[in-house]
């Protein structure tokens, strides 16, 4: 099975603190709307089906390649969620961020899945900076036509570089095509 998604995410932060931290219209709750933190993400997706009987759904066991991009406003709030003084320049445009993950689609619906993620940016000084972090997805893949289907999902990111756990929501489309039967 190989599948392409296109999609947005929003970075979720329920707790910001800091004065300096972008958050939407409101003063005190970071979960209120903020298009700033809309963001888009893209992701392909290589797997073997199994336990295939008849034209029913499959187990699929795979792995996702995640890449998307990150406002300065998002990387802001992220670091701050993070606890890490934020170097981020702001003229950059977009800073990109890329993941690796192994998993399972349980009946091509229901994914799990966990790997290693990167996010880099240009710093005040204008170096490029990396920050790696684990990522743990679990996700809803519903079907709007054989080879068309909704994917929503909720990352969560954390460790290594990370001293705190983010909540990252991605929606998108995807495109699947099961290429090879034996």
């Amino acid at each position: 099975m190989f599948a392409v998604t296109g999609g947005a995410t929003y970075m979720l932060d329920p707790e910001p603190t800091g004065g300096n931290i972008p958050k939407g219209d409101e003063s005190t709750n970071g979960l209120s709307w903020n298009p700033e933190m809309l963001q888009p993400i893209g992701s392909a997706f290589v797997g073997y089906r199994f336990d295939v009987k008849g034209n029913k759904r499959a187990n699929v066991i795979g792995a996702w390649g995640t890449m998307g991009s990150h406002s300065a406003a998002t990387l802001t709030r992220l670091f701050a969620k993070q606890e890490l003084l934020s170097d981020v320049n702001g003229t950059q445009g977009n800073q990109f961020f890329t993941e690796l993950e192994g998993g399972f689609l349980l009946k091509e619906m229901f994914r799990l899945s966990g790997g290693k993620g990167a996010q880099n940016y240009i710093n005040l000084s204008g170096e490029n900076v990396q920050m790696n972090y684990n990522v743990a997805t679990a996700g809803l893949h519903i079907p709007l036509s054989r080879n068309i289907s909704w994917n929503t999902s909720v990352s969560m990111l954390f460790g290594q570089d990370f001293s705190q756990y983010t909540l990252r929501p991605t929606s998108g489309i995807s495109f699947k095509f099961n290429t090879l039967r034996l």
